[in-house]
C-alpha cells in the first residue's frame, strides 16, 4: 500500500499493519517505507482492569518537512506508556539535518498572545518554563541537532549544532530544557 503526502517528504509505502485482538488486550505491529527509509510502531493495550498501554516508534533518518519553513531529516527512538491516568513519554530525537528559511513572521507573532510562557532560571542554573496547570505527564526526552542544521531568520544565517535534555515531571507544570545548541 502507498500514500502520497501532501508536503515533499516522498511516499509512504510498505505500510503493514497486524493488529491482535485478544479478549481484554490487543497488541499492533506497524513497519513503513518513507524514501525507502524505515519506520516501526509497536504497542500494546490491556484494559482488562485499568487502562495500560504501552507504543514504541522507532525509525532510521526520515525526510521530514517543516511547514513551509524548510525541510530536514529526522530520526526517533521514543517510548510511550500511558498507566493509571499519568503518560511516561521518553526518548531520543535527532535530526542532523534541516534547512529552514524564515522570511517573514506572521502577524500574530508581534503581539503577545494568551498563551505566552515565561522562562526562568531555577536553583540549578537550568531554564525552566513557567505553565498555568498541571499536566499527568513525565517527559525525559533528548533533542539532538546538527551538525548540517542550517537557519536563515531575520538577519541571521548560522549551522546550528548541539544537544537538549526536555524533562517535566508528574504532575508539576514545569518543563525543563538543560543542554547547548552552538552556532558557527
Amino acid at each position: 500500500m502507498s500514500f502520497f503526502t501532501n508536503y515533499d517528504i516522498g511516499t509512504i509505502e510498505a505500510l503493514n499493519t497486524d493488529l491482535k485482538f485478544l479478549g481484554d488486550n490487543a497488541k499492533m505491529k506497524t513497519s513503513f517505507l518513507i524514501n525507502k527509509k524505515q519506520g516501526k510502531v509497536t504497542g500494546k493495550v490491556d484494559w482488562s482492569k485499568d487502562m495500560d498501554a504501552s507504543i514504541k516508534l522507532k525509525t532510521e533518518l526520515l525526510p521530514i518537512s517543516l511547514l513551509g519553513y524548510g525541510n530536514g531529516e529526522i530520526e526517533l527512538d521514543v517510548d510511550g506508556t500511558f498507566r493509571n491516568d499519568v503518560a511516561k513519554i521518553f526518548g531520543t530525537v535527532n535530526m542532523p539535518t534541516a534547512n529552514i528559511r524564515v522570511k517573514e513572521l506572521p502577524e500574530s507573532s508581534v503581539a503577545a498572545s494568551s498563551d505566552v510562557v515565561k522562562i526562568d532560571v531555577d536553583e540549578q542554573g537550568r531554564y525552566v518554563a513557567e505553565q498555568k496547570g498541571q499536566s499527568a505527564v513525565d517527559l525525559k526526552m533528548n533533542i539532538n541537532i546538527g551538525p548540517n542544521f542550517y537557519i536563515s531568520a531575520m538577519g541571521l544565517r548560522t549551522n546550528l549544532n548541539g544537544s537538549l535534555k526536555i524533562r517535566q515531571k508528574t504532575y508539576q507544570s514545569a518543563i525543563g530544557a538543560e543542554g547547548i545548541i552552538g552556532y558557527r
